[in-house]
């Protein structure tokens, strides 16, 4: 365990170890799952970006998913996004449907999860196009008490046009309240978003609600 700890507290001083400009800004991410059979789930969820420098909510969105475990270390799911952001000339909204793959593994105690997503922007004010998003978590060995767990994440965007990869985040994260029906995360994200030809970072700290019924 003590191994692990000093492996996780590394990742997020090496986050933090950037010295140049960039934004900050705070999520919070609530969800609710509905479990509907040994297999099957349905789920909800919304989420906000806020930018103190501005005092201006930046991002919002609320979807649906539904969930299917075909084994034990393989998923999918399907299910749709409505998404509002902030732009110079006004708000962007995007319908999204979404389809994902999840793969699960256990090595050595960690628990890892590989999902992948493909879904199609439909945009307003920009073009529609197809996006590809991947994630990797790394959940550490449980903390018995009190009951805390850390973990570790990466995920990318790449728009399946001439843009390609245009976002990466970085996270380091703690599972703070795990009970039967109820889990709250707190996090650090490093994100780098491309902007025309230049990269755009911004540091992020955020909240987690998961609720299931």
């Amino acid at each position: 365990m003590a191994r692990s700890l000093s492996l996780f507290l590394l990742t997020f001083i090496y986050l933090f170890s950037f010295s140049q400009e960039r934004n900050l800004q705070l999520w919070n991410l609530n969800s609710a799952e509905i479990i509907m059979g040994e297999k099957s789930s349905l789920k909800f969820s919304e989420k906000m970006h806020f930018t103190p420098a501005t005092g201006s909510i930046d991002l919002k969105f609320g979807d649906a998913r539904f969930y299917y475990d075909f084994t034990q270390w393989f998923a999918m799911a399907g299910g749709c996004r409505f998404l509002w952001s902030r732009q110079d000339y006004g708000w962007l909204q995007e319908t999204r449907p979404m389809i994902y793959g999840i793969l699960s593994t256990e090595i050595n105690n960690f628990d890892l999860d590989f999902s992948n997503r493909i879904s199609y922007r439909m945009l307003n004010k920009e073009n529609n196009h197809f996006r590809y998003w991947q994630k990797i978590v790394i959940d550490f060995p449980e903390i018995s008490e009190p009951r805390m767990q850390f973990y570790t994440a990466f995920e990318s965007f790449c728009k399946l046009n001439r843009e390609n990869i245009h976002m990466f985040r970085l996270y380091a994260g703690l599972k703070t309240i795990q009970k039967e029906h109820f889990e709250m995360k707190v996090y650090y994200a490093y994100q780098k978003n491309k902007n025309f030809s230049s990269w755009k970072t911004t540091d992020v700290i955020g909240i987690n609600f998961d609720i299931e019924l």
